[in-house]
This record gives structure tokens, C-alpha cells and sequence, in this order.
């Protein structure tokens, strides 16, 4: 699967194609902007079939992953996880996940602290190990 996508930063060309995705997922970009997002594409770039965001407010969160139903799975959720992840290392001692899906970030090696509770979403720091 590896060679199968690939994985770069989101323009505006992508921004329907974004909405498409996290349309399908149940999702919204809750103003986010495109340039906040990164895709994973078909290696034929003809189909994004996965999507995540950063921003940066008073601290790095990650505030979307997503990734198209029929493509599951294959490791595409942590590939863009981890593209986001390894830009700017050196910057990076916590990060700010909004999520239902704790264990997925468990298993990238992400450690959990400060758990609340906001509706019904779990929101915390990770910690980067």
C-alpha cells in the first residue's frame, strides 16, 4: 500500500475534494483552512482518499483525520498522522488531539494525559515519545 498513495500538503484545488471526503466521514472543517490540511492521494492523483488537519491556536492540535471508507485499514490514518507528526520535530514536546478514537493514537505511540470530557468527544494532550 505504501506505493500506492501518496502523501503532500492540500491547495486549494483540493478544497472540494476535502469537503467531499469529510462529507462522507460525517465531518466538517469547522473553519479550518485547506492549507491546515494534508492529503493522502492515489499515486495516479486522481482520487484523495484520506485527509488531516493541524492547527495551531495557542498550542499544535490535530483537528481532523479521515479517511475514506473503502480504504481502511491500509495505514493511510497514521501515515498522515505521522506527516503531520514529523514536521517541525524539534517544536513538538505535546500535541492536542479532539477525538473519539483514543486508541488510534495509542497505537501511533502517543501517550495520554489530562482526559475531559466535551461533547462527547475526548480531548486531551499527547504527549510525543
Amino acid at each position: 500500500m505504501d506505493s500506492d498513495i501518496r502523501i503532500r500538503e492540500a491547495t486549494n484545488v483540493d478544497l472540494l475534494s476535502v469537503r467531499l471526503l469529510l462529507s462522507t466521514c460525517f465531518l466538517e472543517m469547522d473553519d479550518v483552512a485547506i492549507d491546515n490540511f494534508v492529503v493522502a492521494e492515489t499515486i495516479d492523483r486522481t482520487k484523495i482518499i484520506g485527509i488531516a488537519a493541524e492547527v495551531s491556536r495557542n498550542y499544535p492540535e490535530i483537528h481532523t483525520v479521515a479517511v475514506h471508507p473503502n480504504y481502511r485499514a491500509k495505514g493511510i490514518g497514521s501515515k498522515l498522522v505521522r506527516y503531520i507528526l514529523d514536521r517541525q520535530p524539534e517544536q513538538r514536546e505535546r500535541i492536542y488531539v479532539h477525538t473519539v478514537a483514543p486508541e488510534f493514537f495509542n497505537k501511533l505511540g502517543l501517550l495520554r494525559t489530562n482526559e475531559l470530557y466535551y461533547r462527547g468527544y475526548i480531548t486531551m494532550y499527547y504527549p510525543l515519545i
